[in-house]
């Protein structure tokens, strides 16, 4: 739903609301086998997870406009509140199977609010602001045993999170004309962020603070309306999950756990693009990304355990090339190709983690909207996307590709939007991957069923 009513010519107000639910459930199939002194020891479980997921997305927004440049005042608020529920049924087979119940609660919001400024000069455009952002998490998760079809509480098994995250953000950038077809921006974002977790039954907790600058900059040369180079550079974040960072013990069977690791770092990127656009539709990029302290999953075999936490562990440089092509040459037709290719290298800095020679992948998308009427109002949409074998880290990931379509109708002038989907019509999304390690190593299969 969306709303937006002009005051008068210098001051327009708005509203947004969405909301989405979604009910699906899968099946997970672990087996583990390790080999020591000689002798092979081993476990399977099974796990048959049902999801209950509702979102909740409101904003709202106030603009001014300052003079005949364009310049501009905005004022927003964003809420989004995600309430996720999940039932697992655990099953371990060792010699004989042990069943068990493990029932996760999620609850999450996260409030915003931001002021931005537009100041336009004749040659000069400016942008500056302000935002603050607030993230409040409480997670529980009680495991039962049941023996002779009784259902009791596990209290070793079972934990509560509660976790809080702030971050607050100011940016100014300048977009200026340098000649007739040159152009160029330079901006500076400066972002800290200070956060604070505990788990309730294990008295453990994490505290942490960081600041960091991330500036862009950004050169253009249009030779002509068909032509158009461009050259930029960007610093960028990557924030682990809070549950990358809660330190409960999250029990998938009776032999392994996920734990989360509260001395996890944020990694950080930086990235250098060259592109070219040839008559606004064909868009060729060349770029290389250098990311420090990467951060992927890393299993453990300890005491007849199968333990999964994250660490930071891993240096990451990519260089690459993309090509995207936008086809609307037909009224009744938009498509979107979207090819990558990639040359991915990384260095680990743990000796027990083995990380796989550099190498080649590649990635295509493929999205084509059918309008069904003059309006655009009722649109099909069929899209393709398949993703070729790569290695990145420890992690050497198979071939995934998926097949699917969505009907779109909007309703009451665009502000009811309904959809019907369907995913991977084929049956042909498998995830699969192979981690490897000093002493073992361990293939990862995942499959979602709905």
């Amino acid at each position: 739903m969306k709303t937006e009513y002009k005051l008068n010519d210098k001051n327009l107000i708005g509203f947004n609301y969405n909301y989405s639910f979604a009910n699906p459930y899968n099946i997970n199939t672990n087996n583990v086998r390790t080999l020591q002194n000689g002798v092979f020891n081993g476990f399977s479980a099974e796990n048959v997870n049902h999801i209950n997921n509702n979102n909740h997305y409101a904003t709202a927004f106030y603009d001014v406009k300052l003079d005949s440049l364009g310049s501009k005042l905005s004022f927003s608020g964003n809420l989004i509140s995600n309430k996720l529920a999940l039932i697992k049924n655990v099953s371990t087979f060792q010699n004989t199977e042990k069943e068990a119940v493990n029932h996760n609660y999620n609850l999450y919001n996260i409030y915003s609010g931001q002021v931005d400024l537009e100041k336009n000069f004749s040659k000069i455009k400016t942008e500056s602001g302000l935002k603050y952002t607030m993230f409040k998490n409480e997670s529980t998760a009680q495991f039962f045993d049941i023996e002779n079809e009784q259902t009791q509480v596990n209290p070793q098994q079972s934990n509560a999170f509660i976790y809080h995250e702030k971050n607050y953000a100011a940016y100014m950038s300048s977009s200026l004309k340098i000649a007739e077809k040159w152009d160029a921006k330079l901006g500076l974002r400066y972002e800290y962020t200070d956060l604070d977790g505990t788990a309730k039954s294990d008295r453990a907790m994490i505290k942490s603070s960081y600041g960091k600058f991330f500036p862009t900059v950004y050169f253009s040369y249009k030779a002509n309306d068909n032509n158009t180079m461009s050259l930029n550079y960007s610093r960028r974040i990557r924030r682990p999950y809070f549950g990358n960072l809660n330190p409960s013990k999250l029990y998938t069977s009776d032999y392994e756990y996920d734990v989360g690791n509260q001395f996890l770092k944020p990694s950080f990127s930086d990235n250098v693009e060259l592109s070219y656009v040839l008559k606004n539709n064909v868009t060729t990029t060349l770029y290389f990304t250098h990311t420090s302290d990467s951060w992927d999953r890393i299993q453990k075999i300890e005491n007849g355990n199968k333990i999964t936490t994250t660490e930071n562990f891993f240096t990451e440089n990519q260089t690459g090339m993309s090509l995207n092509y936008s086809f609307n040459k037909i009224r009744w037709l938009e498509s979107n190709i979207f090819l990558t290719g990639f040359y991915n290298q990384s260095t680990s800095k743990k000796s027990d983690v083995s990380i796989f020679p550099a190498s080649f992948g590649a990635n295509l998308n493929i999205n084509n909207s059918f309008y069904l009427r003059k309006d655009k109002n009722l649109a099909f949409r069929l899209g393709y996307w398949m993703d070729l074998p790569s290695k990145r880290g420890n992690s050497d990931i198979n071939f995934s590709n998926n097949l699917y379509a969505v009907l779109k109708l909007n309703l009451l002038q665009k502000n009811l939007m309904t959809n019907l989907s369907v995913n991977d019509i084929f049956n042909t999304q498998v995830y699969k991957s192979r981690e490897t390690y000093s002493n073992f190593t361990s293939n990862f299969k995942y499959k979602g069923l709905s």
